[in-house]
């Protein structure tokens, strides 16, 4: 008889299966060490949690934790239980998600390179996850399909969509076919209501035109540009405005065809775009990549009968302001395009020094939101060599603050918010609307600056005076922008409910205004309160979705965020293949804009997963990694951090005496490590390693 059970005949599980229903309590008290908080996350009392960790040290012969004050920490015999459990629990979650879920059920990284239609790519994957909820698609923007190739088959995608073909050994193909292209206009264009309307007729006219794009106009055709822009759905919008004419895929158009608001013009010559999909040969995910390539097929078919809510973008403002179109553009995400309309703008006007100086306000505020800091800083010291007016100073002067924040410079941020409180006061004498434009900014600056310095209450009444500043000028985008802010300082100062309330006023605003990057920063607010709350499969969604949102708006350090967030997520449910992908993900995304906050934080949650992964080596080199990086921002959150860091590496490789000098070092620069939201995230997730909090 031929032996087919290949477990060690030594294997006894009698013992195991006695105290098999105390190690979930015991994982989750391990992972917190704080009792209150293990109690809210399993819905138990204290009491109950600790009788059932007391039972389970019985029945082992030993202790697993120290107690420390009103805190637990693992000795080294419950790390090793932990890592045992958290190991066992991967293995128990992957086995038993094949054996219950649909075919769509699980995560779906998905990489778009090249010359690609988002209009068509992603509302195929919302009607897959409304057909099932546990399907989570990730979307990847990478820079070149060899990139996206790379990625594949290092295992980071699952699948790649671009027009080019990528011929590499290892990975299989579909060619979904070609999407057609027309030229479009919108209700009240001129050419709208000439049926008669032909190819002599179009060239009279401007187009909106996608950048970089492959462009499906006939290269020997000349046509003119009036503007161009990163995104499809943007061109879209201005088409659907009335101004410019438009090559859009006849998928994305039809609907608003069938709605009566666009119009298909009789020009020949407009070429299809290719689409192909690559995935891994033998990838185990072939499920539901057929399921997307099924799906894809049928929206194909069927002309694009998936409609898309869109926000216009009008061209009827009134002409005085000769900034709304840049402006518009700028809420959308548009960064190149603004670019253009306010050089646009600038040249139209008198060239005055008033308005040059408003035009390098705008541009760098530009380079802020892409984390171009040099290029910001150039703007910004331009504006204040000019020494006019004192409520363009403040700005400028409030926006390096923010930079200053940003790359972890506090001393240099807390300088210049105290010159923009002098121009502030200055501004204020002059009039009611320069001194509210500038309060705004300055408000923004201090708030940002209280809660990097652990004053998170501080910085919500400061971000409520740039809320009410921003009301009282009616500007809609500024107002939105202060209470995300106010959610992320109440979240800081774990104010859950307050959060969520301004959390949610801000989504309704920015909704309304159509801001792209704002909604980015609410999803990321949004998914680490679920994180908090134990609720990781809500975690995951939410930060998928601003993930797929940031990719679009090209926002690096955003993408890095939510990255880091999501492998938190995958860590806490010890999904370590994901984990990893997640970090290297927002190491690669915060290393191109030089975020050091997200590049340290990126290496510890590395160090995470190397030190579950039993890799000691490796987890000190990032850990090392990361306290070397934090040691340049003067942050002393960021070096107490990665110091816990680095003595929980030692801890695991039994160098106490290493491991206690490095948590007195960090002790005495903080009282205690700040709790996961915002900057840090802790080794272990935002444990109170040996800080009584």
């Amino acid at each position: 008889m031929t032996r087919t059970d290949t477990r060690p005949s030594s294997v006894d599980a009698t013992g195991l299966f006695s105290v098999w229903n105390w190690l979930p309590a015991f994982c989750v008290v391990a992972q917190t060490q704080h009792l209150p908080t293990a109690s809210k996350r399993l819905h138990l009392s204290a009491s109950a949690l600790s009788r059932t960790i007391r039972l389970l040290e019985g029945a082992l012969g030993s202790p697993l934790f120290r107690r420390v004050g009103r805190n637990l920490e693992l000795n080294a015999h419950g790390q090793k239980l932990l890592s045992a459990v958290e190991r066992s629990i991967g293995v128990l979650s992957t086995e038993f998600g094949r054996r219950t879920a649909s075919s769509l059920a699980g995560p779906l990284h998905v990489g778009v390179a090249g010359p690609l239609s988002q209009g068509v790519i992603i509302p195929v994957l919302e009607r897959m996850q409304a057909e099932c909820d546990e399907f989570v698609p990730y979307l990847h923007a990478s820079r070149d399909g060899a990139e996206a190739a790379h990625l594949l088959l290092a295992g980071d995608l699952d699948l790649v969509l671009c027009s080019d073909p990528l011929p590499m050994k290892g990975l299989s193909t579909e060619f979904l076919g070609q999407f057609s292209n027309g030229v479009y206009c919108g209700l009240g264009h001129p050419l709208f209501l000439d049926p008669t309307a032909g190819a002599e007729s179009v060239l009279r006219h401007r187009f909106v035109d996608c950048f970089p794009r492959m462009s499906a106009w006939p290269a020997k055709v000349p046509r003119r540009i009036g503007l161009y822009v990163e995104h499809e759905d943007t061109a879209l919008e201005l088409c659907l405005g009335g101004e410019y004419l438009a090559v859009l895929p006849d998928a994305v158009a039809h609907p608003h065809v069938q709605r009566g608001v666009l119009r298909r013009l009789r020009v020949s010559g407009v070429s299809a775009s290719p689409l192909h999909l690559y995935w891994r040969n033998g990838d185990e995910s072939q499920e539901r990549i057929a399921a997307v390539v099924s799906a894809l097929r049928r929206y194909l078919q069927s002309s694009g009968a998936i409609a898309r809510e869109t926000h216009r973008i009008r061209s009827d403002e009134p002409a005085e302001d000769a900034w709304r179109l840049g402006d518009s553009l700028l809420v959308r995400a548009e960064y190149r395009a603004a670019q253009r309309a306010y050089r646009a703008a600038l040249s139209r006007m008198a060239g005055s020094a008033h308005e040059r100086v408003d035009y390098l306000l705008r541009q760098g505020r530009i380079a802020l939101m892409l984390a171009r800091y040099a290029e910001a800083s150039r703007c910004y010291r331009q504006v204040l060599a000019s020494e006019l007016a004192a409520d363009q100073s403040a700005i400028a002067e409030s926006m390096l603050a923010i930079m200053h924040c940003y790359r972890g410079e506090l001393s240099r941020a807390e300088a210049a918010i105290l010159r923009a409180r002098a121009f502030l006061e200055t501004a204020m004498s002059n009039s009611k609307v320069q001194g509210r434009r500038a309060t705004v900014a300055v408000a923004r600056a201090e708030g940002t600056l209280s809660v990097l310095r652990g004053k998170p209450l501080d910085g919500a009444r400061y971000y409520l005076r740039g809320a009410e500043a921003a009301k009282a000028l009616s500007d809609g985008w500024e107002h939105s922008i202060a209470l995300g802010n106010i959610a992320d300082a109440y979240l800081h100062a774990r104010k859950v409910d307050s959060a969520l309330q301004y959390f949610d006023q801000a989504a309704s605003e920015k909704k309304a205004i159509g801001d792209r990057w704002g909604m980015c920063y609410l999803h990321h607010g949004r998914a680490f309160i679920f994180f908090e709350r134990g609720q990781f499969d809500r975690a995951l969604r939410e930060a998928a979705e601003g993930l797929n949102l940031a990719i679009g708006v090209s926002d690096l350090k955003l993408v890095a965020m939510l990255d880091i967030l999501l492998g938190r997520a995958h860590l806490a449910v010890s999904d370590l293949k994901s984990a990893r992908r997640a970090f290297r993900f927002a190491l690669t995304a915060a290393t191109r804009c030089k975020a050091r906050y997200e590049i340290i934080q990126a290496n510890i949650g590395l160090t995470s997963v190397e030190l579950k992964k039993g890799d000691l080596r490796a987890a000190l080199d990032r850990a090392n990694e990361a306290r070397a990086l934090a040691a340049s921002t003067g942050s002393k959150e960021a070096i107490a951090t990665t110091l816990a860091t680095c003595a929980e590496v030692h801890t695991r490789r039994s160098s106490e005496k290493e491991a206690r000098e490095l948590f007195r070092s960090a002790r005495k620069l903080v009282p205690g490590l700040p709790r996961f939201y915002g900057f840090w995230f802790a080794v272990g997730a935002g444990r109170r390693d040996r800080f009584d909090l």
